[in-house]
């Protein structure tokens, strides 16, 4: 049984995931001027949605300085998801700095239960899910153009669409000056906890190699 898993049956907050089809992904816009005028990126935050608009997560990035300015989008960082901003830990994503074909790690009570990893495909996006075994569970299919506005379709291992992630159009100012993306994901009706925090960890990863740079945005 994963940490995720075990934290449910106890009534923990992680739970929560298994209350919504949906969720919609905001980042909040931090030092737009400075990261346009110099590429020097913030720390990344991001408000996580149910369907009805109520906040349910707060995602925080942690990454050195020295990482963001230098390996910008590819960088290495620890992200956490709280319920509020002293809240309990619910899940942590673990992004290890690798120049291409990224990988991530999905945590929650102190134990790995999923990863994300970047696929090498010719034209097209492609990441897939893992469970805490390294067994399949989903493929993550974009479009040819990462543009403003993307659906990456989630299938299983059996080629049949189960789910999506779609990136957002947010704007034409948010989108031309800044990086601060919207995002939606679709949970597969049959995906446990475990496997709904292993997606979403793959929506922030597709945010960071496909829309964090605000020179590619541009």
């Amino acid at each position: 049984m994963s940490g995720l898993e075990m934290r449910e049956e106890g009534g923990g907050p992680a739970e929560r995931l298994m209350q919504d089809d949906r969720l919609v992904v905001k980042q909040r816009p931090r030092g737009a001027c400075m990261e346009y005028c110099c590429g020097c990126e913030y720390e990344n935050e991001y408000r996580v949605f149910d369907s009805h608009g109520t906040q349910k997560y707060l995602a925080r990035e942690h990454s050195s300085c020295c990482c963001r300015a230098c390996c910008g989008a590819y960088r290495a960082f620890d992200m956490d998801f709280s319920t509020h901003p002293d809240g309990e830990e619910v899940m942590r994503l673990d992004r290890p700095y690798r120049c291409c074909l990224s990988t991530m790690d999905v945590f929650s009570g102190g134990q790995r239960t999923g990863s994300v990893e970047q696929r090498c495909t010719c034209c097209i996006p492609v990441l897939e899910t893992f469970d805490h075994n390294h067994h399949m569970d989903y493929r993550a299919t974009g479009e040819c153009c990462t543009c403003y506005s993307q659906t990456f379709t989630v299938t299983d291992t059996s080629g049949s669409k189960v789910g999506k992630v779609k990136k957002n159009w947010s704007g034409l100012k948010k989108e031309l000056f800044t990086d601060a993306d919207t995002f939606s994901i679709h949970f597969p009706d049959q995906a446990d906890a475990s496997k709904r925090a292993t997606l979403l960890g793959a929506l922030f990863l597709i945010d960071f190699l496909y829309y964090e740079d605000n020179q590619n945005n541009n």
